[in-house]
């Protein structure tokens, strides 16, 4: 005797022509860095957002200036600021609230912090990547990432988020 199968109801699924126009002003009160986001996506950039670190990839070749753009662009949120951009070959994370900035470049992994006052900003500073030109460096080029600068502690500290968290979820995307 041959056992009996359970009896499985089929349905068929219709594509849904609807307009979806009326949705996205309330997808954008849901998210506010919406416009954020979408300049990102414009650009060819993939943003994401998990436990206070934003993370940016795409297929650019100096993270750096694409770490400032994208923390000067979330601070019109609110600061503090902690941002990875990078891909597979390299990386950059940037801490930002003003005025300080802690900025870690792997893989050369340096620690450097500055202060940048209005109407600079993080952008205006690194837009064009060559670190040897960026104003307002304060402290010794660091090169033990187990050493943190005071900056970079100052802006952790206000996001109660501990050095040893911040390493592990560094460490986490290659570093």
């Amino acid at each position: 005797p041959r056992a009996e199968q359970p009896r499985v109801e089929q349905a068929r699924v219709e594509p849904a022509h609807h307009d979806i126009a009326p949705i996205v002003p309330a997808i954008r009160e849901d998210d506010p860095y919406a416009d954020a986001i979408e300049e990102f996506a414009a650009a060819g950039w993939l943003a994401s957002h998990e436990d206070g670190l934003w993370r940016i990839t795409g297929s650019f070749g100096n993270p750096v200036p694409i770490a400032a753009v994208a923390a000067t662009r979330l601070a019109q949120y609110g600061e503090p600021v902690l941002i990875q951009a990078g891909n597979e070959r390299r990386w950059a994370f940037m801490a930002w609230a003003a005025p300080d900035l802690t900025l870690l470049n792997w893989p050369a992994r340096n620690w450097r912090s500055y202060q940048i006052r209005p109407p600079a900003d993080p952008e205006s500073r690194f837009r064009g990547g060559d670190l040897a030109s960026v104003p307002g460096r304060v402290g010794p080029l660091n090169r033990q990432i187990g050493d943190p600068p005071p900056a970079l502690l100052r802006v952790l500290g206000k996001l109660d988020l501990g050095f040893g968290e911040l390493v592990k979820e560094l460490q986490a995307i290659g570093g």
